[in-house]
């Protein structure tokens, strides 16, 4: 796989920009603790990009198929890049406020938003044969999987020896070599024939003179009813996301109250969880694509469940390290076969504006789960959020296998032909 330039281009793309994320937000994140003192602004900056993350993803959807997503790449890592280097600079000259930290968030945030999706349109495009797709999801999972295990701790060394600004600075240059790397890309498809198709898509849907922006916007959630099954499988992960997000509110009350241990132990239940989603990354390479997808992606969802209702039984830290480690693990069996189903079904010139749903989908429940995360455990305690908190999945993709609609992502996938499908059901795509 890494000897397809194209791939080797995307790969160290995003696992060189994902590891200087974790430089750049725990910098914001020390800064406005530092210069405020408030809990409430941290997790307001927090919560500033992830509104912006979901607004921009969703409206930003339409554009990822109007223009060149290479091109549309390298400027998100530019914007990315100003985002970022400015209130670093302004570290360093002592001119740094609040107000600019937030303003570095939510363009962060916003470029994020569409570079996610942007990718994974991108994908197809340059892994020519469709078997190798799993593996190559796979691999851009174990390259930002790595980043988050050796990130955080050379972040914290970064701020704690040389100071925040210069955290921010290593994000910064971060986005600036991987918008050379996208540049690389898109000389390196620029020159290859066969990437013709593509071009032709986009120049069909930049030339719609009768399609307003809006109905595109609106194009990627209409896909669900031509596909319903992809519907279906999205809200299975999307309560393993609530429940995740759950989880994450209260890991550090669970380690401290429950299983009795400092800050360096909670910091370990979340490397055993980045170590199983390498571990599982890793088998999905050697395992590829397979027919009956339900077995590993509902699986995973159910399996998830229960090992987050477990956590409610147990006490132990080191039998908490391996049920977290199980939990990572889980993760890429079902990211991987989906983002393989998604780009295999949908034409090439709609997966901007469907990745952008899909994503919208499968995150809608976020905020729910960081809500019930610290409602629950404060009203009931710990266990019965975990307990609560893990049924909802483990039923769910338990349910979820058994249901007519879903079988239809096992089997040979093929393109869906919008065109018929619109004069059939008159949806109007």
């Amino acid at each position: 796989m890494i000897k397809n330039r194209k791939f080797f281009y995307l790969f160290l793309s995003q696992t060189i920009s994902s590891f200087g994320d974790f430089f750049g937000l725990l910098a914001i994140e020390w800064l406005v603790y530092e210069m405020t003192g408030s809990l409430l602004l941290m997790g307001s900056i927090l919560t500033a990009m992830g509104v912006t993350q979901l607004v921009v993803g969703f409206l930003g959807g339409p554009l990822i198929d109007r223009v060149n997503r290479y091109h549309l790449m390298y400027c998100l890592d530019i914007l990315s890049f100003i985002a970022i280097g400015m209130p670093a600079l302004l570290g360093f000259l002592g001119y740094l406020e609040i107000w600019h930290l937030f303003i570095a968030i939510i363009l962060l945030g916003a470029s994020s938003a569409l570079l996610k999706p942007t990718g994974m349109a991108v994908l197809p495009e340059i892994i020519n044969d469709k078997d190798e797709l799993v593996r190559a999801n796979s691999m851009l999972s174990i390259g930002t999987s790595s980043a988050v295990v050796i990130g955080p701790g050379l972040a914290g060394a970064t701020i704690k020896y040389f100071g925040a600004s210069q955290s921010l600075a290593i994000d910064a240059i971060s986005f600036l070599f991987s918008a050379f790397l996208i540049s690389l890309l898109a000389r390196k498809v620029r020159k290859e024939p066969n990437d013709k198709p593509r071009q032709q898509n986009v120049a069909k849907v930049n030339g719609s003179t009768t399609k307003k922006y809006f109905s595109e916007l609106i194009d990627g959630l209409k896909f669900f009813l031509i596909a319903p099954y992809l519907l279906v499988i999205m809200i299975m992960v999307s309560l393993r996301n609530m429940s995740a997000l759950a989880v994450a509110a209260i890991t550090l009350p669970y380690g401290l109250e429950i299983l009795h241990v400092d800050a360096l132990g909670v910091g370990l239940l979340s490397s055993s969880s980045t170590i199983g989603i390498l571990v599982g990354s890793s088998l999905l390479i050697y395992i590829g694509d397979v027919k009956n997808r339900r077995i590993p992606m509902l699986g995973s969802v159910c399996l998830g469940g229960i090992l987050y209702l477990s956590l409610a039984f147990i006490s132990s830290f080191w039998l908490a390290i391996i049920v977290f480690f199980f939990l990572g693990m889980t993760g890429p069996f079902f990211g991987s076969f989906s983002s393989t189903i998604y780009a295999q079904v949908v034409p090439n010139q709609y997966l901007g504006r469907v990745m952008s749903a899909r994503l919208l989908v499968g995150g809608s429940l976020q905020p729910v789960g960081s809500y019930l995360g610290g409602a629950l455990s404060h009203l009931y305690g710990i266990p019965f959020l975990l307990f609560f908190i893990g049924f909802i999945p483990a039923l769910a993709g338990f349910v979820g296998y058994f249901l007519p609609v879903t079988k239809k992502i096992d089997g040979e996938l093929k393109e869906i032909e919008i065109d018929k499908v619109d004069a059939q059901k008159g949806i109007g795509i």
